[in-house]
């Protein structure tokens, strides 16, 4: 399997092998917000490791017996190299715990000792508010709409006047979680969802979705994460985005009709 180049000075060893989904042969992470996440965490903590990129449709044997379908997954070449961290809570937990030296907490956990509980978003609530207003029908996704909105605002009163979600600081593991989803729904949805704007008895006007009217906080704050270096080294291009949703939506697309009595809600939550 080829290994990208470490994330830091190319002369440092690597203490981690970090196994992500992409396409090794020119070495580009596929649109997955959570393998992003894995690499922003190394790159935060300065750690040096090799990207190893998993074509997600081919998955050899040895990773599905150490993993099963889950990315990401990394391997700690200094201390135990037969040892696996599977899924980001495993892995960032590790990591904090490995190298407490640059503190960036825990996915899921306060991010400092002694300060609590810290600030969190709700980021299975709103990727799956995502995934429902990505596949339901146009025209028929207005309940979807106005429940990725209200997680929207969510993430905007968690900001309140912060910079990051745990303060002023810098950022923390809680938006490395955060900010790739948004980044995603933030590229895709203007491409592949309409949103009416106004209705007469002859006609309905809509335009290109975009962020409710309030939302600047949190756009500002995306943009904040996203002009970091290691946003920018471990992102996906644009078109690469919209072209994975546009694939997914037309490939889940449900035709919610509330006569039918469907069932509007997900109760899974796939990343990719």
């Amino acid at each position: 399997m080829k290994s990208a180049a470490s994330a830091t000075a190319p002369t440092e060893r690597a203490l981690y092998d970090a196994f992500i989904k992409g396409d090794p042969a020119i070495e580009q992470l596929e649109p997955c917000p959570i393998c992003q996440t894995a690499l922003l965490i190394l790159d935060e903590k300065g750690l040096p490791f090799n990207r190893q990129y998993v074509d997600s449709r081919s998955r050899p044997d040895w990773l599905k017996a150490v993993a099963g379908d889950e990315m990401p997954v990394i391997k700690d070449l200094d201390t135990d190299p037969q040892r696996w961290y599977v899924g980001l809570p495993d892995i960032s937990r590790h990591l904090q715990e490995r190298h407490p030296e640059t503190s960036i907490g825990v996915i899921g956990t306060a991010a400092r000792p002694g300060t609590g509980q810290a600030t969190q978003a709700n980021v299975d609530g709103l990727w799956a508010a995502f995934l429902s207003y990505l596949e339901a029908a146009q025209g028929d996704d207005e309940e979807e709409l106005r429940a990725l909105e209200d997680m929207l605002r969510d993430v905007k009163q968690k900001l309140a006047d912060k910079r990051y979600l745990q303060g002023d600081a810098d950022v923390t593991a809680a938006d490395l979680a955060l900010v790739p989803r948004l980044h995603h729904i933030m590229t895709s949805l203007p491409e592949l969802k309409m949103r009416p704007v106004a209705e007469s008895a002859y006609f309905l006007l809509e335009k290109n979705w975009q962020m409710p009217d309030d939302m600047e906080a949190v756009e500002e704050y995306v943009d904040r994460v996203r002009n970091r270096d290691s946003f920018r080294k471990s992102t996906t291009p644009s078109e690469a985005i919209v072209a994975h949703w546009r694939d997914h939506q037309s490939r889940n697309r449900k035709k919610y009709r509330k006569r039918h009595g469907g069932s509007k809600k997900r109760t899974d939550i796939p990343v990719t």
